[in-house]
């Protein structure tokens, strides 16, 4: 581990502060780079660096878009019990978080908002889906539909459900991943997997 500045390296990864910065740099990079001289081979490498470099990305924007909701939603419901807002003032602050949420991602409020509930399924629920998505193995339309698939589950039978895709995340088609979501979804006794085998 090493310091850097404020912010920190670990593992490979950089956290604290350094990140803002980084990807900075990284967009810096990637809107200057062009595609001219490359042999056809080239091109097709950097067409899958750029679709794996996608996937990280939204990966790291799902961390990051559910830390941030998840820390004003809990200094909210603090405020909220000590007395500091009312409810309606609370509701005000919540709409408002996703307001700022909506400026960072350039889309509607509800848009916005519609990306957070995938956001925390992927940080809370579906740790192969986001594996996958963080090495950019998968797209973030592949992972937004395991989200959607299994959002009727618990916490805990949605992480089986995960599980047992983990093996088709990659391999199939949208369609066929889509269903195989459902399936695993629709499992008789939505309420517990059991022992069943993947």
């Amino acid at each position: 581990m090493t310091d850097q500045g404020t912010g920190t390296t670990v593992g490979g990864s950089v956290v604290g502060d350094a990140l803002p910065d980084r990807l900075s740099s990284a967009l810096e990079a990637l809107s200057g780079a062009g595609a001219e001289g490359l042999s056809e081979a080239e091109l097709l490498r950097v067409v899958t660096l750029m679709e794996a470099t996608k996937g990280a990305a939204a990966a790291l924007q799902a961390r990051a878009t559910a830390m941030f909701v998840e820390d004003r939603d809990e200094q909210i419901a603090r405020d909220r019990a000590d007395g500091v807002v009312s409810a309606r003032e609370a509701s005000c602050r919540r709409r408002a978080a996703r307001a700022e949420l909506a400026l960072a991602r350039r889309c509607a409020p509800s848009q916005a908002d519609r990306h957070v509930g995938p956001a925390k399924a992927l940080v809370h629920d579906l740790p192969y889906t986001m594996a996958a998505l963080t090495t950019g193995e998968l797209s973030e339309w592949r992972a937004t539909i395991v989200a959607r698939e299994t959002a009727c589950l618990s916490h805990e039978d949605r992480v089986e459900a995960d599980r047992r895709l983990a093996g088709c995340l990659t391999s199939v088609s949208d369609k066929e991943l889509a269903a195989a979501a459902h399936r695993a979804s629709a499992d008789p006794g939505c309420g517990g997997f059991g022992a069943a085998s993947p």
